[in-house]
């Protein structure tokens, strides 16, 4: 018995599609590699400006306590020539009071 012959089939097209999906595949990577990338050099910037923006929030607030506090509420007191109130009287309503029309 005679071994029947396999006809052979040509690999080049084969071999060149398989090329062209590896160079594909491999600029895909690339570009998402590049993505990536430059996301964490933004999420860097970001993560600056949140620590910047913090520390300036910190200095406002001291700020704003500074200003607030009961001498610097006198100094300015003094300065715009303002006196301070005698002889508080608060109003108080009754229950049976009316308004007229």
């Amino acid at each position: 018995m005679r071994a029947r012959s396999v006809p052979l089939i040509d690999k080049r097209p084969v071999r060149a599609a398989i090329m062209i999906l590896t160079a594909v595949l491999c600029v895909i990577y690339f570009f998402q590699i590049t993505q990536a990338s430059a996301r964490g050099v933004e999420l860097k910037h970001l993560s600056e400006r949140k620590s910047s923006l913090t520390g300036e929030t910190y200095r406002l607030d001291l700020n704003i306590a500074e200003e607030s506090s009961a001498h610097n509420l006198q100094k300015r007191v003094s300065e715009l020539g303002l006196s301070s109130a005698r002889n508080i009287e608060y109003v108080t309503a009754d229950s049976h009071s009316v308004a007229v029309k």
